[in-house]
């Protein structure tokens, strides 16, 4: 290997519907919120996560994972996805 390789991996959600799509990013960050518990990390519906009495630092975390992937249109994720190949360089 002549030079060295760039990879980045992230969450992306890409539907129609915007809402549905930030509904979907939550899900996923209330699975790593469980894992941290020791809990399954099963996948909850996006009204289950709603419902869920989470305390301030369970609140947090699952805003900071939601927050973190790329969840919108397909357009919107795709020029995120570009903007993020163009800022790291990635392969």
């Amino acid at each position: 290997m002549e030079h060295p390789y760039v990879l980045v991996s992230l969450s992306a959600i890409a539907f129609e519907d915007i809402e549905f799509a930030g509904a979907q990013a939550a899900s996923g960050a209330m699975a790593m919120l469980r894992m941290f518990k020791g809990e399954s990390y099963k996948l909850l519906s996006p009204q289950e996560v709603a419902d869920y009495s989470a305390t301030l630092n369970e609140r947090a975390i699952i805003q900071m994972y939601t927050n973190r992937t790329f969840a919108g249109t397909s357009q919107q994720v795709a020029r995120r996805l570009e903007e993020l190949q163009e800022r790291t360089g990635a392969d």
